[in-house]
């Protein structure tokens, strides 16, 4: 994880580009910039929406990132390339977490350890996988926390169910589990 500085104007990332890093931002200096080839106004009109933060200019659809959000949060769970282009409106740091060094000391844990962060991952890929099925583009922006909060607890009940399961299968025969007791049965 580093702390990197970007100039006015500077680019964090380019859309088409290979992600191997998420952002977290720290400030609301940045603007990401995806086209959209749905919306197709005449060159010279634009949109705004002050609720969403963002506008239409052409088809060019500008977001004002807010702090204290994860950008590119796909690259941590798959293989991504970047869908828009992240830049500096002003001085800005942000944090850069490398998805690959992640990668590297999880792989070292013991596996048992590691089980809710896959059941995460699998479902947080199979929403975004949901949502493109239905024509929507996941992009390199943040879901809403409802979703993501959904996810996590499915995660959550699935490794709970998981953890039922495997403990039953350690339980030697004639032994019955009560809650957090184990009594002998007879």
């Amino acid at each position: 994880m580093t702390e990197t500085s970007f100039l006015s104007g500077q680019d964090v990332f380019f859309a088409g580009a290979a992600a191997t890093s998420m952002y977290y931002t720290l400030d609301d200096s940045l603007v990401y910039d995806t086209v959209d080839s749905s919306f197709k106004p005449a060159a010279s009109e634009c949109r705004k929406s002050v609720a969403y933060n963002w506008h239409f200019c052409g088809n060019t659809r500008r977001t004002r990132i807010i702090r204290d959000r994860w950008l590119a949060e796909m690259a941590m769970w798959c293989e991504w390339n970047h869908r828009g282009h992240l830049s500096a409106r002003t001085s800005s740091v942000v944090i850069k977490l490398d998805c690959i060094q992640v990668g590297s000391l999880v792989a070292q844990f013991d596996t048992t350890l590691l089980t809710g962060t896959r059941v995460f991952a699998i479902l947080f890929v199979g929403h975004v996988e949901c949502m493109e099925g239905t024509g929507l583009t996941m992009l390199d922006l943040p879901l809403d926390e409802e979703e993501v909060t959904s996810i996590t607890n499915r995660a959550s009940a699935t490794v709970s169910l998981l953890t039922k399961q495997y403990f039953a299968a350690l339980v030697p025969e004639g032994m019955v589990v009560n809650h957090d007791s184990v009594t002998r049965g007879f």
